[in-house]
């Protein structure tokens, strides 16, 4: 390959940008390969990524060009998309060393599968799971928001919810058309109301994954990367408290809120069951993060608890979206979207009292962090 460097000043800063352009040689054949290199202080460094992702294509790597070339040597096309909870070290560690592992961890996520995620072929699990990291990110960046101090902080979450707003019809509208309405089909075939909603709710589908495609493709999704990247790189955390005594703080805290929300189960409206919904996933969220700093069976028992409270929260909160989705097709909801109202009403009726019975016996568990 060929490396061009060049001496720049940005805002007063010395910063050395570095471009290495070539080809990686495999025995499986020749790649393009191009890196972009950033040297100076940190504050300079962002500011000149983020003015050159808004002009050019440029984008955070998820991996070294040795780790790319082993792949490609070993005849992987693709390198394996990071899976499930990014954890700090069961050991522990600093707290620093566990914001760095879990935002980096979660942000080579998103880089990884943005690219099938904004194809419009793409397939609904590459949405999903983006959208899942997108949500664990957002917990994290919530739980360590009072010890972080970088800049970076606010627009990184900022486009975190901005891409969260794109993501959410997407998927919103894919579970409508892959899991809502195709129960309903079976036991009414034939029916023209429910093959209407669902051209209806087809066209809804495409526009949402334009809308997700045009923002993963354009310079927003770039500058987020950076941000997320930089700030995992240099959290600038003040006098952090040691990993253990912070996760049981922060746990404390969230379980607190969740029981405040769960009090009198059994009497509360669909507002508030959607309130103790969202509660239990962010405090199920932080608890995966830092379950692995508790040894011991307690820790796990919790999670399968607060992991079949939300999973039997979401079953219900189903027909709220059912009916949000079905209004959004027309002003005046037909038959057919009264028909996929009905079955998920009947679904939730059902659900309310496994709600009721799996908070009962979480609430009787000892918190592990304790």
């Amino acid at each position: 390959g060929r490396r061009t460097a060049v001496p720049l000043r940005v805002d007063g800063a010395a910063v050395d940008l570095t471009l290495l352009r070539g080809i990686l040689r495999t025995p499986e054949g020749e790649f393009p390969a191009a890196r972009l290199t950033l040297d100076g202080p940190d504050a300079a460094v962002t500011h000149l990524a983020r003015a050159l992702t808004a002009v050019l294509p440029l984008s955070v790597p998820r991996h070294g060009l040795a780790m790319e070339g082993i792949a490609l040597a070993g005849g992987e096309a693709r390198i394996p998309v990071p899976s499930g909870v990014p954890v700090p070290p069961a050991e522990g560690g600093a707290t620093p060393d566990a914001f760095t592992h879990i935002v980096g961890t979660l942000t080579t996520s998103l880089i990884a599968l943005a690219p099938a995620a904004a194809s419009p072929d793409g397939g609904v699990e590459s949405v999903h799971r983006m959208r899942v990291a997108v949500r664990r990110l957002r917990s994290a960046l919530a739980l360590f928001r009072p010890l972080v101090t970088s800049p970076l902080f606010e627009p990184a979450a900022f486009g975190l919810r901005s891409l969260g707003h794109v993501l959410g019809p997407a998927r919103d509208w894919d579970v409508f058309l892959t899991e809502t309405l195709p129960p309903v089909e079976d036991a009414l075939p034939g029916r023209r109301e429910l093959s209407n909603l669902r051209k209806a709710g087809a066209r809804r589908q495409s526009d949402a994954r334009a809308a997700l495609t045009a923002w993963l493709e354009g310079p927003a999704f770039r500058a987020l990367m950076v941000d997320l990247a930089c700030l995992a790189a240099a959290p600038a955390m003040i006098d952090p408290p040691p990993l253990a005594d912070f996760a049981a703080e922060v746990l404390s805290a969230r379980w607190r809120k969740l029981t405040k929300a769960a009090k009198r189960m059994k009497q509360l409206d669909d507002v508030a069951m959607h309130d103790v919904r969202l509660k239990t996933k962010r405090l199920r969220y932080a608890a995966e993060f830092f379950a692995p700093l508790f040894p011991g069976r307690d820790a796990r028992r919790f999670l399968r608890g607060l992991t079949h409270s939300q999973d039997r929260l979401g079953i219900y909160n189903d027909t709220a979206t059912a009916d949000a989705l079905s209004r959004a097709l027309s002003t005046r909801p037909g038959h057919g979207a009264g028909l996929v109202l009905g079955f998920a009403a009947a679904r939730a009726s059902g659900i309310r009292p496994k709600i009721t019975r799996s908070w009962s016996r979480l609430k009787r568990r000892d918190p592990f962090w304790s």
